[in-house]
């Protein structure tokens, strides 16, 4: 993902703020190309660590990898 952070930059337990797409309970970071093709119904934030979204259900995103 040009110009977002990737997955080996994170360190471990911190706090983002990810978009989840309702429908599908994927999670993108909020500069992914995934969120600019979701439908403005289907986002919702979530804030949190990578752990607790995981937790929550959501699964990352195959091209952002959160």
């Amino acid at each position: 993902m040009a110009g977002g952070i990737s997955q080996t930059e994170k360190e471990p337990g911190e706090v983002y703020t990810y978009i989840v797409n309702k429908r599908s309970g994927i999670f993108h970071y909020p500069e992914c190309e995934g969120v600019e093709n979701m439908s403005d119904r289907n986002k919702m934030e979530f804030t949190g660590t990578r752990d607790e979204a995981l937790d929550a259900g959501y699964h990352p995103c195959p091209v952002c990898n959160p």
